[in-house]
């Protein structure tokens, strides 16, 4: 079943602080559908300005997704999925997620999301030396 809705308090939040955290104005989540289904999916799109989100069961996935379409919106145009988004990303979930299912959701989707987290914590290892 697939319903279209508002966007949740805490979206709406998250976007507002994660936004004005990075110096930016909030992006602008265009749709926010929920679906009976377990994992969520999201796009940015319009030159990065706009958020899609369909939510599925699992509330943590949704964040995860909505924190992964923010990286892309925070972003340089030609990023994509390169190691420098990644990085940015990684950062997003590990101050504002749950790194639990952020680690379960990106590996899935991505091969360099694997990468980039190994060697964002080498580094903070390596500085807290």
């Amino acid at each position: 079943m697939k319903t279209r809705g508002t966007v949740p308090e805490w979206a709406t939040e998250l976007v507002a602080r994660v936004c004005k955290d990075y110096g930016r104005r909030p992006a602008v989540i265009t749709s926010w559908t929920r679906k009976d289904r377990t994992y969520s999916s999201g796009v940015t799109w319009d030159r990065r300005r706009n958020i899609t989100i369909v939510e599925g069961t699992d509330a943590l996935e949704a964040r995860t997704v909505l924190l992964h379409e923010l990286a892309h919106y925070l972003s340089p145009v030609g990023w994509d999925h390169n190691l420098r988004f990644w990085t940015r990303c990684w950062e997003l979930h590990i101050v504002y997620g749950h790194l639990p299912t952020a680690i379960r959701t990106e590996f899935a989707y991505k091969a360099k999301a694997q990468l980039a987290l190994v060697r964002l914590v080498a580094a903070y290892a390596s500085s807290q030396a």
